[in-house]
């Protein structure tokens, strides 16, 4: 059967046979990149993968990618920064194994946006590029990828996976930010879990279906110990594969809830679960060791020159460090890190002020990451929603990237 894609080309639908037969791990003599190419090329789909890695909660920069050593201590905090791989940047002394990588990746430490300090707002507009109203919501870029991409009805390889789950906060269901909302033109992410089950199956399925031949528990204990024997190494392995499998857009929640549990949202003993010795303690190793050890494999597999990495939170914390021993809501400066072979090491886009509370040079509203994600995930062939065409991709990085 011969369909046509968003931009009118022709396009074959992939059946489960075909992606095993074409895009799957048997195929002998194929590197990675070369799986992942032919699976996309199969299915129409961009060469370029997006990943979103969600530091959920809402990171604090003093404590990851803008440490601020000429603050006071009770803006910088109780951690050092360190010298990176690249000559006066700096990253926080919680982040040894990043900071060897600066090289490799971009800064974006200029990151803002005017609405609500609440989780929900940065959501909205890291997931879809806008924020909704009372009459309407919109859907997410990746739920976009997925309507456009036939899945399931034409295909088993999802263009839109969430591992390990949607986001959910307040002991609810799943948040509406990262799914199609009440758009018709938009589709239901693919949830791949902890191990590796693809939980929104093809509908007649009977059973959910495991998407990977082997789950990260079978990988070698070399493979483990390069991400980190965690949630965040397992999640990220996830997203691994998942590039290698076709996917378009993939958002890794690096906390799928924010209650009864150590999490970026640290705002100190007595308000969370979280302090900023968490960061010290768990938090940070475990970014620092699975995102070092997925950079480092997509670019041992090759798989690098095809995928634009994004982390960050949706939203940073307080400049100054609060009575509690932790950071409350900030909007108005936090950073974020960009990388893939799209985007040149060593760069940093923008800078926030001598407190680390405004951005004081080239503000840099949230919702441009999501504009430059999705003119990398559709390689400039499908018309950008209007909600996202509003924004302003970043200039260093569009160019090269579409």
């Amino acid at each position: 059967m011969v369909r046509r894609n968003s931009a009118g080309a022709p396009r074959r639908s992939v059946s489960r046979r075909d992606f095993l037969a074409v895009g799957g791990l048997g195929v002998v003599g194929l590197s990675a990149a070369e799986r992942a190419a032919r699976v996309r090329a199969g299915l129409g789909r961009s060469r370029t993968c997006v990943v979103f890695v969600m530091l959920t909660g809402g990171a604090s920069s003093q404590e990851t990618f803008d440490p601020q050593p000429q603050s006071p201590r009770d803006h910088r905090g109780p951690f050092r920064a360190v010298e990176t791989s690249v000559p006066g940047v700096f990253l926080s002394e919680l982040l040894p194994k990043l900071s060897q990588r600066a090289h490799q990746f971009a800064l974006v430490r200029s990151l803002h946006h005017s609405a609500a300090p609440i989780h929900e707002t940065g959501l909205q507009y890291l997931q879809a590029g806008a924020l909704g109203n009372r009459r309407s919501r919109p859907a997410s870029a990746g739920s976009r990828l997925q309507h456009l991409s036939g899945f399931p009805d034409d295909s088993s390889v999802p263009a839109y996976a969430v591992t390990p789950s949607r986001l959910a906060l307040n002991g609810g269901g799943p948040l509406p930010y990262d799914g199609p909302s009440d758009q018709a033109e938009a589709a239901a992410p693919a949830v791949i879990d902890d191990g590796a089950i693809l939980l929104d199956a093809v509908p007649d399925d009977a059973q959910p279906r495991r998407l990977f031949a082997e789950g990260f528990e079978a990988q070698s204990p070399e493979i483990r110990e390069q991400y980190g024997r965690t949630p965040f190494g397992r999640r990220l392995w996830n997203a691994r594969q998942l590039v290698e499998h076709g996917a378009s857009w993939i958002t890794v929640n690096l906390f799928d809830r924010l209650e009864g549990m150590p999490t970026f949202d640290a705002h100190g003993c007595g308000a969370s679960p979280a302090t900023l010795h968490d960061y010290a303690q768990t938090l940070c190793p475990q970014l620092d060791r699975a995102l070092s050890g997925f950079l480092d494999d997509l670019q041992s597999t090759g798989l690098w020159r095809d995928v634009l990495v994004v982390c960050t939170g949706e939203m940073g914390r307080t400049p100054r460090v609060n009575p509690r021993g932790g950071r409350d809501h900030w909007t108005r400066c936090w950073s974020g890190l960009l990388a893939g072979g799209c985007v040149p090491g060593g760069l940093v886009i923008g800078s926030s002020d001598s407190r680390g509370a405004e951005p004081s040079d080239r503000p840099v509203h949230l919702r441009d990451l999501t504009a430059l994600a999705w003119q990398a995930a559709t390689g400039g062939c499908v018309a950008a929603p209007a909600q996202l065409a509003e924004a302003n991709p970043l200039p260093e990085l569009s160019a090269v990237c579409v």
